[in-house]
């Protein structure tokens, strides 16, 4: 992978902060300089790069457009993928299954999901069966926000994400990224 500065920091900050990074748009390729040697990035050609730039920015812009109507429901994405996600299980799920689902550690799950317990929003309990594992289930305060969120939610992402693209064009991104995500998740890449 590319040895460059974390993704949200790179696209919102100017070009010129980082003094060891030379970008050369005449020729779309990235070099670092290191010990007095230049080391190419990669073979990146401009559609690549373009292609990669794309995605980043535009997941960036939807998650501010995401956490700031969330906000409006005292809620962060976080908070609510683990909202959502327990919607589609009344049993609830255990602590290790959510994190796997919703791609957090394990800590920072307990973390969410003791912030949503103080709230009254979720509840833990020992799974049947595990002295050791927890489950985490909605609670119907819960279940509520949720249905009082979901609505303005809907809206934004169909507004600024699905109604942008063609049917088409919605099912090739959707083909590409889901590909994306299983070749992720496969090499455990966090």
């Amino acid at each position: 992978m590319w040895p460059v500065p974390r993704t949200a920091m790179f696209m919102t900050a100017p070009l010129e902060c980082y003094s060891n990074l030379n970008y050369t748009t005449r020729y779309h390729s990235f070099e670092f300089e290191s010990h007095d040697r230049k080391t190419p990035m990669s073979e990146l050609n401009p559609d690549e790069l373009a292609a990669y730039f794309a995605v980043v920015t535009a997941g960036d812009l939807m998650q501010r457009k995401v956490s700031t109507q969330l906000a409006e429901h005292t809620l962060t994405p976080i908070k609510f993928s683990v909202l959502a996600t327990l919607v589609n299980a009344p049993d609830g799920l255990r602590m290790n299954e959510l994190a796997d689902a919703l791609v957090i550690s394990r800590s920072g799950l307990t973390y969410q999901v003791g912030r949503l317990e103080k709230e009254g929003l979720v509840e833990r309990t020992a799974s049947v069966g595990d002295d050791r594992g927890v489950t985490a289930r909605l609670t119907p305060r819960g279940r509520a926000r949720v249905t009082e969120t979901l609505p303005g939610h809907v809206e934004l992402v169909r507004s600024n994400f699905l109604n942008v693209l063609s049917p088409d064009e919605l099912s090739v991104v959707r083909t590409a990224l889901e590909k994306v995500v299983t070749a992720l998740r496969a090499s455990n890449t966090p």
